[in-house]
């Protein structure tokens, strides 16, 4: 019923939270099957009769409780479900009781005085989820442009035939030019972009266990993004279908299916120089056609694109076991950068780094 992980199938999941407490407020761990239970994935389907399911977990033994200063073990008195924005919380009441703490560890005599504090990996993929969840794309930008490298060349300053530079005196006769020494900054021409946003069922998911961000909402995020970089862009939204987006906000995840071969025709009559696909971890879903089908068409269109000069990012916002040859045969294009964006491994980092690369390239 709590699933640890869920599919990128189009179904509709809720993120669930469960604690126990006693009289005194004390927390208490959770276990389901002998592992810790905090925060787990919980299905439309498994949402009715939650109480009676949870119920039959604990008369089976399967759902205990615990904690390190147990004296005596009683049992779940209570259970209260309750809604708080896209989180459902259980709070289970036990009537057990605990020994007395120990002393607590007094604190040193004198205060350490710390003048410089390293920016750990942590604290930076906390940064950008905060950005996401204020929805703040601006600030994103300002981190991302702090990181991307500075694009420079050689000033060149007309010759008046009188005034001699300063500091530099190599002049270019044949044309009449002399090269200062400064640097100025080179502005590159704007490439025409693609944006491909998802907007199948399983976007409306939770991101992970521990972030309540909707998919939908971190594909407009990453959007609006890309669209204040890459001016010369064209937003499109598939699921059943492709359609042409005028505000990556209204973009709804509602489709039962997830159709990127049909959204990769309508990107071929563009000619695009990049195109940035912003799909979960499974791309290609249809009720009434075989996934292999499917997805050998996309993998080919893709790899056609690629070999046309069209500069390619894929960012899935999940990863299914089932597709790990789909995901495989899009790695082994050199023309294609794929992100596997988790709340694992510091991926939000690795997001940073390739949206920088990708769109100064």
């Amino acid at each position: 019923m709590f699933r640890r992980r869920i599919l990128s199938k189009d179904e509709r999941y809720y993120l669930v939270e469960v604690e126990c407490r006693d009289k005194n407020h004390n927390l208490y761990e959770v276990y389901l099957n002998g592992s810790r239970l905090s925060r787990a994935f919980l299905s439309e389907e498994d949402l009715r009769e939650l109480e009676s399911k949870i119920i039959n977990l604990i008369n089976s033994g399967k759902l205990m409780i615990n904690h390190r200063r147990i004296e005596t073990r009683g049992s779940i008195t209570s259970i209260s479900i309750k809604r708080a924005g896209e989180l459902l919380k259980v709070e289970l009441q036990t009537d057990s009781k605990l020994k007395k703490p120990k002393e607590k560890i007094r604190p040193l005599p004198y205060e350490i005085d710390i003048k410089m504090h390293p920016t750990l990996t942590w604290r930076i993929s906390q940064k950008i989820k905060k950005l996401i969840e204020e929805d703040d794309p601006q600030e994103f930008i300002d981190l991302l442009n702090s990181i991307s490298p500075l694009v420079e060349e050689r000033g060149i300053t007309e010759f008046d035939g009188k005034t001699i530079h300063p500091i530099s005196i190599k002049t270019i006769l044949s044309r009449m030019e002399i090269y200062s020494k400064g640097l100025i900054n080179k502005h590159k021409r704007e490439s025409r972009t693609i944006i491909l946003l998802d907007r199948s069922l399983s976007m409306a998911n939770p991101w992970s266990p521990w972030d309540a961000i909707p998919k939908i909402r971190i594909g407009r995020f990453l959007v609006k993004v890309i669209q204040n970089l890459q001016y010369n862009n064209h937003l499109f939204s598939f699921g059943e279908y492709a359609r042409e987006e005028a505000d990556p906000l209204l973009v709804e995840a509602i489709d039962d299916e997830t159709r990127l071969d049909l959204a990769l025709k309508e990107v071929e009559l563009y000619y695009p120089e990049k195109l940035v696909v912003i799909t979960d971890g499974r791309p290609v879903y249809s009720a009434d056609i075989s996934f292999e089908k499917l997805s050998e068409e996309c993998i080919y269109m893709l790899d056609s694109l690629s070999r046309s000069g069209v500069r390619i990012l894929i960012i899935m916002l999940g990863r299914d076991p089932d597709l790990l040859k789909f995901y495989r045969m899009l790695e082994e294009n050199d023309n294609v950068s794929l992100i596997h964006l988790s709340a694992e491994k510091h991926n939000l980092i690795n997001l940073l780094h390739a949206l920088s690369t990708y769109l100064n390239a």
